[in-house]
């Protein structure tokens, strides 16, 4: 069941059934969220982003228990009159987005949907939270999708190979493509394109977190290296294969 809370500023959806939300502020009506040369250093911004997510528990808290706060990435950006895009200098931020990634298990990474980019993320603006208004500006948006792990239950399966998984992705790019794109601008994708590979410079195997329930954590292997698109330009890509063979998935 999805519930709704919204005004003229503020919008607030839920899923009830498992408390998932976002949160967004509609700066395009009110810009005055934004100021030039308002962040005093990326890591003092990550610090205020930290202390609401804790205030909230999602953060060391009941709502993200195994969330680290330590493995995160941040991203600059600035406000170009209808949106935001990446900034290029602190001084011409106006918001700072940090992504928040779980803990690996049992040393086996946890990777989510778009792999630089987490289901848990925080979107402030350089305009602090004041006393005499209610509509705390300084959250621009707030996502939060979080499936607990249940460790005491587990089976054991057959893994494929990186050989075969590599091979699998080999035979069809935009199958097992979750990133193409710069790495330090993960909020510009180009998935959709057609994909030429051109080198693969890390393999190693890690679990899907997922955005949506699944009734297991599924082994995954994750490709990433460098790529081209029709227009010659070379990015980063990322993709997920499968680790366990087909049969044995429902």
């Amino acid at each position: 069941t999805q519930l709704q809370w919204s005004d003229r500023l503020r919008k607030l959806t839920m899923d009830a059934t498992n408390l998932h939300f976002q949160y967004t502020y509609n700066f395009v009506v009110d810009p005055t969220v934004f100021s030039l040369n308002a962040f005093v250093s990326e890591d003092l911004a990550v610090n205020t982003a930290r202390d609401i997510l804790a205030r909230l528990e999602i953060l060391e808290g009941s709502l993200g228990m195994d969330l680290d706060q330590e493995n995160y990435t941040a991203q600059q950006l600035r406000f170009d009159g209808t949106k935001l895009v990446q900034s290029t200098t602190l001084f011409n931020t106006s918001a700072i987005r940090v992504d928040y990634f779980r803990s690996p298990l049992d040393t086996v990474p946890m990777v989510s949907p778009h792999f630089y980019v987490s289901p848990v993320n925080i979107t402030i603006s350089s305009k602090a939270n004041q006393t005499n208004i209610d509509y705390y500006p300084q959250i621009l948006e707030l996502n939060y999708s979080y499936w607990r792990i249940e460790k005491t239950k587990f089976g054991t399966y057959p893994i494929v190979s990186a050989d075969i998984a590599y091979t699998q992705f080999e035979q069809n790019y935009s199958r097992y493509l979750v990133f193409a794109g710069e790495e330090d601008d993960p909020q510009v994708s180009y998935v959709d394109k057609k994909i030429n590979i051109v080198s693969t410079r890390e393999a190693e195997l890690g679990y899907y977190n997922p955005e949506k329930y699944q009734q297991y954590l599924q082994p995954v292997w994750i490709f990433k290296g460098k790529a081209t698109i029709e227009t010659g330009q070379q990015l980063d890509f990322v993709a997920y294969v499968p680790a366990v063979s087909a049969e044995w998935i429902q």
